[in-house]
């Protein structure tokens, strides 16, 4: 009796085993879900303001993106309301993919939240890299961009999830 008391014992510890990695799996699933619903809303979000940007102030059609020279000239001289448009699409785009991660996610809410928002942060750092803006502008962004992942991690992450 002992014996098979002993098989079964064994029997059941492995069961236990497959049910929790099966639990660990599907959590991680779960998060990843978040995380990439959150990149995309946060990527459709820029594309929605950078439209709307691009429709209130045309680039001049005489500057080709080549011209490094001329691009760097244009861009020392862009409107506010153009650069204010720009850090804007970052800025909600980032407080928003970043909350609906950390919202949609069940648990470690918050470092999903900042996971889901490390995309737009990304894109934000290599458009600043690639295009000469003034250092100062695109420094203030990304800090800013920053900041609003912390705060959409943090207010997501602190309401109850959808069950």
């Amino acid at each position: 009796m002992l014996y098979v008391s002993h098989y079964y014992k064994d029997r059941l510890s492995i069961y236990h085993i497959f049910i929790i990695l099966t639990q660990k799996v599907t959590n991680m699933l779960r998060s990843l879900k978040s995380v990439v619903v959150g990149v995309g809303i946060s990527a459709v979000i820029f594309m929605i303001i950078t439209v709307i940007s691009r429709f209130l102030y045309p680039r001049p059609q005489n500057i080709a993106l080549d011209d490094k020279e001329g691009f760097t000239q244009f861009l020392q001289n862009q409107p506010i309301g153009e650069q204010l448009f720009i850090s804007l699409s970052f800025i909600i785009s980032a407080l928003v993919g970043t909350y609906i991660a950390s919202r949609m996610s069940d648990r470690y809410r918050f470092w999903i939240g900042i996971g889901g928002g490390c995309f737009i942060l990304m894109v934000c750092i290599s458009i600043f890299l690639y295009i000469p803006y003034p250092k100062s502008y695109a420094g203030i962004t990304i800090l800013s961009v920053m900041a609003s992942m912390v705060i959409g991690a943090f207010l997501g992450s602190r309401t109850m999830p959808k069950v």
